[in-house]
């Protein structure tokens, strides 16, 4: 039953549920990933790029809810980007083995199952530049899945034109449709929250096989130079 108080519900599907269901307090099924920026990010910046485009897909504002004998999807009425964009400090000089440590702490914490499970931590000065840090609960979508979702944090250039739709960057289809090839698997995200993976290779406007190598630090960098 859907209430104001509780937000608006819908079904989980079975995979979803599984993926869900699987965890424990030893085996969290959560994607941890770190992003490399080469310029300082400021938190008001990022949290500005989280809530147009991370937020564009619905189901990053929605609460996993498990009620045992049904999984449901629920709109969190109190969502607080503030819980899920958050500020850290490396101790000591920061180095790179600092950040190994706080990474291993966070891939081995639950993410709180009272909200949306998803968190950014932002490291402000590592090396010169920036690290964000994602944790994002595996029944929201695959890994593959997820790679194409921080990708559409970015733009295609590094100079693009000022609030440029992302069609004409990494969207390729209609309807806000993201879609890439890796490892010759067909990978499409589309703007509704749903993934879908699909054997065969997509091809461009152009009729040419489009192959995209995705290297973490060279997006990360053209998500800080379009800010």
């Amino acid at each position: 039953m859907t209430t104001r108080a509780t937000g608006v519900r819908e079904p989980m599907s079975k995979v979803d549920t599984a993926w869900l269901r699987m965890e424990s307090p030893t085996n969290l099924m959560m994607i941890t990933g770190l992003l490399f920026l080469n310029k300082r990010m400021e938190p008001r910046k990022l949290k500005r790029v989280i809530a147009e485009r991370f937020l564009a897909f619905p189901r990053f504002r929605q609460k996993a809810v498990d009620e045992g004998n049904a999984a449901f999807w629920q709109t969190d009425i109190d969502f607080d980007m503030d819980w899920h964009v958050r500020v850290a400090a490396l101790p000591g000089t920061g180095d790179k083995a600092a950040l190994e440590k706080y990474t291993s702490e966070l891939a081995s914490t639950a993410l709180d199952h009272s909200r949306p499970l998803w968190q950014f931590h932002l490291i402000e000065n590592y090396d010169g530049g920036s690290v964000l840090l994602s944790r994002i609960h595996h029944c929201y979508a695959d890994g593959l899945a997820l790679v194409q979702v921080m990708l559409s944090l970015t733009d295609a250039a590094p100079k693009p034109e000022k609030r440029a739709p992302l069609a004409k960057a990494w969207l390729k289809r209609d309807q806000g449709g993201v879609v890439f090839e890796i490892e010759g698997k067909a990978v499409a995200l589309r703007h509704d929250g749903k993934f879908r993976l699909e054997s065969g290779k997509w091809k461009t406007e152009n009729g040419k096989r489009r192959k995209l190598v995705f290297h973490f630090r060279s997006c990360v960098v053209h998500c800080e130079n379009r800010i």
